[in-house]
């Protein structure tokens, strides 16, 4: 065997191969298997050869009389081979660097595998350390256990489903998108369940606090539209009658126009105040005050 080998083949492989003609000694009638690689005749590339090595032994009283040895182009088979372990690598890669919280439950509802972001936020809120094998509901807090369970029976009949879910842990309230999918083989045969949760608390606050400046903002408009011009108007038309009338208007009238200017600027002032009140309860930040604007 070394001799046949050793011309063209890596010294470790050599010795692979040597230790499968012992084995085959030792236990006549197996077929001990070695994958080997050589250099192929174009630079920086190789092929791969399966081996079987097997015990010939004599008919009449079975004394060893040399090996069988059957080699098979596995080249193609390799390279698609590794090609799969590399996409499986890469989307390994993908999913423990999600910040998607990603776990993989069996048909028992046990975990099978959770990524790195699942497992830091089980044990940031929960306090609790994910284990394989584990059921998944004993991860879940009971107050959202009904509406995780009704979800996880839909995905074990084939159903995918997602929904939003608010949970409040230890009197802090997170809200999360989760999504649960059967998961089949390549027979098409249910082998478990994939779940997805996504941390969306920012984006639900982000969203309710523009509802709250869409609404402030509506408000402010209304207030403008209706409630501002009105004395603005009034005060307008009392100054032009001033200017155009001054010499025929009697210190009475003239009274009765100041007291009306009073009133006027006092409603307007209020009308004001109500704007501002409004304007600070949008929370603006520096950027958002700077581009913010009531139009005419």
């Amino acid at each position: 065997i070394g001799k046949h080998f050793s011309t063209t083949t890596h010294p470790e492989d050599v010795a692979k191969c040597r230790e499968a003609g012992t084995k085959s000694v030792v236990n006549p009638g197996s077929v001990n298997k070695v994958l080997i690689r050589k250099p192929s005749i174009i630079a920086g590339e190789y092929h791969w050869v399966k081996w079987d090595f097997s015990l010939i032994s004599h008919r009449d009283n079975d004394s060893p009389i040399g090996f069988l040895c059957i080699g098979t182009d596995v080249t193609v088979e390799k390279n698609v081979t590794e090609k799969l372990l590399e996409a499986n690598r890469t989307l390994n890669t993908v999913i423990a660097n999600t910040t998607d919280q990603i776990v993989i439950l069996d048909p028992n509802l046990h975990i099978l595998n959770s990524n790195y972001a699942a497992s830091s936020n089980a044990r940031r809120i929960l306090q609790m350390q994910v284990e394989v094998n584990t059921p998944f509901l004993h991860y879940i807090p009971s107050e959202i256990k009904p509406i995780v369970s009704a979800m996880l029976e839909q995905a074990l009949i084939g159903n995918s489903v997602s929904k939003e879910i608010d949970v409040t842990v230890k009197q802090e309230l997170h809200s999360y998108m989760v999504r649960c999918s059967p998961l089949y083989t390549a027979q098409k045969k249910l082998s478990g369940i994939t779940i997805i949760y996504s941390d969306i608390t920012s984006l639900r606050e982000a969203n309710l606090k523009i509802e709250k400046q869409n609404s402030a903002l509506k408000k402010i408009v209304r207030i403008q539209a209706h409630e501002m011009r009105a004395p603005v108007s009034n005060l307008l038309s009392i100054a032009h009658q001033n200017k155009s009338y001054d010499d025929q208007i009697s210190e009475e009238e003239r009274r009765v126009y100041f007291n009306a200017i009073g009133r006027e600027a006092h409603r307007l002032d209020e009308t004001i105040h109500r704007i501002i009140a409004e304007i600070n309860q949008l929370n603006l930040s520096d950027e958002e005050w700077n581009s913010f604007q009531i139009e005419s």
